[in-house]
């Protein structure tokens, strides 16, 4: 996913851009047990809910908790070593992140942001629970790229048919994001 893509070219190019962003990601398991509790709710039905994290950590924060620290340096900066060491390495990483970026207007560059506010509030009272983005989260997250790139795992797979509000969820390990289909 989009996240082990930027992470693996920001361990290759030992740098990070230094933006003034706030990392707002949930993992998989987060996402998919979110989804199904809010899918047995009567009040969810025609309802957007935005599943990003209720505490986001500035980018700065999040990388001083990496294992192995990299540099912030400034975007134009990591552009410019994004562009050569994409045209000298051939790695999937650095050539996919350039081509995203290539033509973007820099502001474009910047991630929106979302309300999670609904999501808070209509979790209340199920035990689901958003888990810290920390040095735990970031190790986790780590190991399990590592993993996902050296062995198949099956998916998850959440099946709430019969319910109220019928949802089918499939989750790959280790994925930042998920499929949901309704039938």
């Amino acid at each position: 996913d989009l996240f082990h893509q930027v992470w693996r070219a920001c361990a290759i190019l030992r740098a990070v851009p230094d933006l003034d962003v706030k990392m707002d990601m949930v993992t998989a398991e987060y996402a998919a047990s979110a989804l199904c509790a809010l899918s047995t709710q009567p009040s969810s039905t025609g309802r957007a809910f935005h599943l990003v994290h209720p505490k986001p950590v500035l980018l700065r924060d999040f990388i001083a908790q990496f294992p192995t620290p990299l540099a912030l340096v400034p975007l134009e900066a990591w552009l410019d070593r994004l562009q050569r060491e994409a045209r000298q390495l051939d790695d999937p990483a650095l050539h996919f992140i350039a081509m995203l970026v290539e033509g973007f207007d820099r502001a474009e560059l910047i991630p929106s942001t979302f309300d999670c506010g609904a999501v808070t509030a209509d979790l209340r009272g199920t035990n689901v629970v958003c888990p810290a983005l920390d040095r735990h989260f970031i190790e986790r997250e780590l190991e399990q790229m590592t993993q996902s790139a050296t062995s198949l795992v099956p998916p998850i797979t959440w099946n709430t048919l019969g319910t109220a509000n019928p949802t089918n969820l499939v989750i790959g390990p280790g994925n930042l994001f998920l499929r949901v289909s309704v039938p």
